[in-house]
């Protein structure tokens, strides 16, 4: 945690839109493989030049093919802080642990766990999963439980059930 609070040592940067964010490459490769394949020398640009551009709406593939779907650069904040701190912080300030039926918070795991499908994070995944599942069952009857259900359906492949299970499973 001190190591990511201190950025120290640093030797790898994620850029997402207009947001950079400095990380260390032994710890985003151990969590994820994604990032692994980019960040060996050799193999892509982003490893010898370390610097990956994760695209936003409308951006150009970047060198892995990746044309990014999207990517909301305060999720992949989120994303960079669980490699360090294997938790993550919702942008209302409220643990995530401490999990509340909120609409900004069920999207907001939604799309950690579309993040973390897209760049093989299965610590991540499990986590927003659980996160998600507890959101669900607060409010789902909540009428802006819509969107986030919206959300699951536009950020996830078909064949990605997990978050579908929940909202299936929830709503019956």
């Amino acid at each position: 945690s001190r190591l990511h609070d201190s950025q120290e040592f640093t030797n790898f940067t994620i850029m997402c839109g207009y947001k950079g964010f400095k990380a260390h490459k032994v710890v985003v490769a151990a969590q994820s493989d994604y990032f692994r394949v980019a960040c060996a020398h050799g193999r892509f640009a982003e490893g010898e030049r370390n610097i990956i551009l994760l695209g936003t709406h409308g951006d150009e593939p970047n060198a892995m093919g990746d044309v990014a779907g999207g990517d909301d650069p305060e999720v992949i904040e989120l994303m960079i802080g669980f490699f360090y701190h294997y938790d993550y912080m919702i942008s209302t300030g409220t643990p995530s642990n401490r999990t509340t039926g909120s609409s900004q918070c069920r999207i907001t795991h939604a799309k950690l766990f579309a993040a973390a499908v897209k760049y093989q994070v299965p610590g991540l995944r499990a986590l927003a999963l659980s996160k998600f599942e507890q959101a669900a069952k607060l409010a789902w009857q909540d009428a802006s439980f819509a969107e986030a259900v919206r959300v699951v359906y536009k950020s996830t492949l078909d064949e990605v059930r997990e978050l579908r299970d929940v909202i299936r499973r929830t709503s019956m």
